[in-house]
């Protein structure tokens, strides 16, 4: 890995600890059976990510190639040119994938790697909505997605 991943990386490994103090310690807890609940289905539910995912990337390449009339108006960016801003969405969608691909095979066994990655995907999405200007989306992914997150990271060991 590059010197650049590394540090980010070790930073996201920093705030951890910070965000366990807030979306552990000082958040309302959920009930236990909820806690559990969501561990056991973090596989699943990264897996429809995956495949709605994959669905939008195919959807954007379709798009791009004239394939449909409906999809080019649902990629077309009022900004300028078709595809410039749907070409960084996708990108930030494929880095997601990725990590949840790399996820998929540790959440099933609930290991602690498969969090890990989960944890680096939830920060992509919260820099992605602050790329496209929309705070609101970056919030709610913020504070959504690590509580969640956090609820569920003492059972991946």
């Amino acid at each position: 890995m590059s010197k650049t991943i590394e540090r980010i990386k070790g930073s996201l490994d920093d705030l951890e600890d910070t965000l366990k103090i807030y979306f552990v310690d000082k958040a309302p807890a959920l009930p236990d059976s909820a806690k559990q609940l969501l561990a056991d289905l973090a596989y699943w539910l990264a897996l429809v990510g995956l495949i709605m995912g994959a669905i939008s990337i195919i959807q954007w390449a379709l798009a791009l190639m004239g394939g449909s009339l409906f999809l080019s108006f649902m990629f077309y960016s009022p900004m300028g040119s078709f595809g410039i801003i749907s070409t960084v969405y996708m990108l930030f969608i494929i880095g997601l994938l990725f990590l949840e691909i790399k996820a998929l095979p540790y959440l099933k066994d609930k290991k602690r790697e498969g969090w890990q990655y989960l944890y680096y995907a939830t920060w992509l999405s919260v820099i992605m909505p602050l790329v496209f200007f929309n705070l609101i989306g970056m919030v709610l992914s913020f504070v959504i997605g690590f509580y969640f997150l956090f609820q569920v990271r003492e059972y991946f060991k």
